[in-house]
């Protein structure tokens, strides 16, 4: 979705992100009575800024210092800054400080300005997101390859990953609005999320998240969303396959997630897994340092054969997240990502207790589209630009939902 410049290898979403914090870091400084309240709430985001942390501590021991830091300072823009600007966008303490307001628990006695601002939000980002399946739509229904199908991204694995993220949020929504063509239109995004999503992993989690959002429905909900997935996948799929409406979507999604071929040889996968877990278990600490991961997991494939790599395939298909942070930051960056995932995923379910309606179903599905793609990071490498920024989103709201009173209007 985003593309590299080579003005220090920043892209114009990340220099973008830096002028914003410049410009609410001066708020912050020119009105710092009125914004403190508000950075109090900020504490809770310290996983983040641990991640960003230790990320520094592991780039001091990288072969290539300045190449890391550049990494260091896009990590510090996604899981620092973007939460930041985030946060005081779905708080608007901002808005609340000329009223004479001096605390979090009085800004969220606001009845509209919360949820008119998720609200905004939440179109701004379900625009992009229809806008990205209907690009899929097109390469799928053409001549694009398994990987060309990929919406607005440069791989079909990473706009799997962003379906992760949010085809839970949909559904969510789905089960939760009030709106009979909320409902319907949500029907129709998931729906075709579905169709046009042909990474194995992404599919599979996808189809489990919605199964584990209709059981916090209920039971009614639960027995009727499994009997339609049901239907889908052993009626609906084949039939238009035999007519040749849709492609063949099962197939396709085995051979994206295989660690074996067909003949028994081990997939490349294989052997780049195990020779990332030999290179975290050679630099525990503090890692090989952000960038060098490529530079440095070529020297341990061992003994397992290396196929020859498919001209169509890339490193974000075959590699293991958790294995390529553990290797790049040692065991205390991993277990940091991992508290930045399980403390916003408690942050959510909580949430999820406080509200009725749509915001309940935006804090359920936070939650599972989490799930969802920590589940699709086991089998690729998704920490890009693209998914990134709505990881980080998920992220936050799962924060903020739950940081408001139950007594907010809903909306």
């Amino acid at each position: 979705m985003f593309t590299e410049r080579e003005f220090f290898k920043l892209t114009p979403v990340d220099v973008a992100l830096g002028l914003a914090a410049g410009l609410w870091g001066m708020a912050v400084v020119l009105d710092w009575k009125g914004m403190a309240p508000g950075l109090k709430g900020l504490l809770r985001y310290w996983p983040m800024g641990l991640y960003a942390g230790w990320m520094a501590v592991s780039a001091c021991f990288a072969e290539l210092p300045k190449e890391a830091a550049v990494k260091v300072v896009q990590t510090v823009l996604y899981f620092v800054v973007a939460v930041v600007l985030l946060d005081d966008f779905f708080s608007g303490v901002q808005e609340f400080r000329s009223s004479g307001v001096q605390n979090d628990s009085a800004i969220s006695h606001q009845p509209s300005a919360f949820t008119r601002r998720l609200r905004r939000a939440c179109l701004v980002v379900l625009a992009v997101f229809v806008l990205c399946l209907a690009v899929a739509v097109w390469q799928y229904v053409g001549d694009a390859t398994v990987y060309g199908v990929r919406g607005l991204f440069k791989h079909g694995n990473v706009f799997g990953g962003y379906v992760a993220l949010l085809a839970p949020v949909c559904f969510a929504v789905l089960c939760h609005a009030r709106q009979w063509w909320l409902r319907v239109f949500m029907g129709l995004v998931v729906a075709t999320a579905l169709v046009v999503t042909l990474g194995g992993a992404a599919y599979v989690a996808v189809l489990l998240a919605m199964a584990g959002i209709a059981a916090v429905r209920g039971k009614g909900w639960f027995v009727a969303t499994c009997a339609a997935l049901v239907v889908w996948q052993g009626v609906v799929l084949e039939r238009c396959v035999e007519r040749g409406w849709m492609r063949e979507n099962v197939m396709e999604h085995l051979g994206s997630v295989e660690v074996f071929e067909w003949d028994g040889q081990p997939a490349l996968r294989y052997a780049e897994w195990q020779a990332a877990l030999l290179l975290m278990t050679e630099y525990p600490i503090a890692g090989v340092g952000p960038g060098h991961y490529q530079r440095m997991v070529g020297q341990f494939y061992g003994t397992i054969p290396r196929s020859p790599r498919d001209k169509n395939e890339s490193d974000v298909e075959i590699q293991n997240q958790y294995l390529v942070l553990g290797a790049t930051t040692g065991w205390p960056g991993l277990l940091a990502f991992l508290a930045m995932v399980v403390v916003a995923l408690r942050e959510g379910v909580s949430a999820a207790w406080k509200w009725e309606g749509w915001l309940r179903g935006l804090a359920v599905g936070c939650v599972a589209g989490l799930l969802a793609f920590s589940a699709v990071l086991v089998w690729h490498s998704l920490l890009v630009r693209g998914t990134g920024l709505v990881f980080v989103a998920l992220l936050a709201a799962c924060h903020v939902l739950n940081a408001k009173k139950l007594n907010v209007e809903n909306g």
